[in-house]
């Protein structure tokens, strides 16, 4: 009880003279997971070896014996996977103008199989987005300025753990070895707080296949059995691939000559 009543003066103590300077707290569990939310409007309850941190928008609870520290941030921590795409929703807005590359964000719009995706670099917040780059974790840049809602963006989100109880959700993953894209989330399967997701009853489609929306490879121009030219293609993730007499390469959207192929 005395290391509850301490940790909580420390937290109130410290609360406001930081807020002015890092408008974000951060919490990380002992497995590593992170969770950001916006200072405004704080609130941090201790009940039952339970903290509960809550602001205007959400609200986040973490078993103490699970929470490894807690720090004031103006980064948010994102951990992109093996497939190098990963998606977030958060209520933090994000200025990744300075990151030289690392990673690129992307909004999204979808249509008949296919994502297409419109490349940014500032995201306001209550937005979902994706990133894609080298497998890794990377702190994203948090902003304090109003940034205008995204466009081309069909995109939701949840701050909190959802479970799916219809049909019509769609979340990110790795189809094959070369391809990602949106496939359908079953009922009663948990989406993750902090990711973004595509929701549409109507769609007929078991997945959306990610294409880039950048000049010169905006669309998909044909087949890649249609294709020919040069030998060299890259796919999504910049891994390049060789045709060879008899061989075939594994289905996914392909880059050659400046210009985009599937293989279905």
């Amino acid at each position: 009880m005395k290391k509850i009543a301490l940790v909580w003066m420390i937290l109130a103590g410290t609360l406001a003279a930081a807020a002015d300077s890092y408008p974000y707290l951060t919490l990380q569990t002992t497995d590593g997971a992170t969770g950001t939310l916006a200072v405004e409007n704080l609130q941090l309850t201790i009940l039952d070896g339970v903290l509960t941190v809550t602001n205007a928008v959400t609200g986040q609870s973490y078993p103490l014996s699970g929470l490894n520290k807690m720090f004031f941030a103006n980064r948010q921590s994102v951990t992109v996977p093996a497939s190098g795409w990963a998606s977030l929703y958060s209520d933090c807005t994000f200025d990744l103008s300075t990151l030289d590359g690392e990673l690129t964000a992307y909004t999204a719009t979808f249509s008949g199989e296919t994502v297409t995706l419109t490349a940014v670099s500032q995201v306001p917040a209550l937005t979902g987005f994706l990133l894609t780059g080298t497998a890794g974790t990377y702190e994203l840049p948090v902003s304090g300025s109003v940034v205008d809602a995204a466009t081309n963006n069909e995109l939701s989100g949840t701050l909190t753990d959802l479970t799916v109880d219809a049909g019509g959700y769609y979340a990110l993953k790795q189809l094959t070895d070369t391809s990602v894209g949106f496939a359908a989330v079953a009922s009663g399967v948990t989406i993750p707080a902090g990711k973004a997701f595509y929701v549409n009853s109507e769609a007929a489609v078991p997945v959306f296949y990610i294409q880039t929306d950048e000049t010169g490879i905006g669309t998909i121009n044909e087949s890649v059995d249609n294709h020919s030219g040069q030998d060299v293609l890259y796919d999504l993730q910049g891994r390049q691939f060789r045709r060879t007499t008899g061989g075939r390469l594994p289905k996914g959207i392909y880059i050659s000559g400046g210009k985009k192929y599937i293989l279905k």
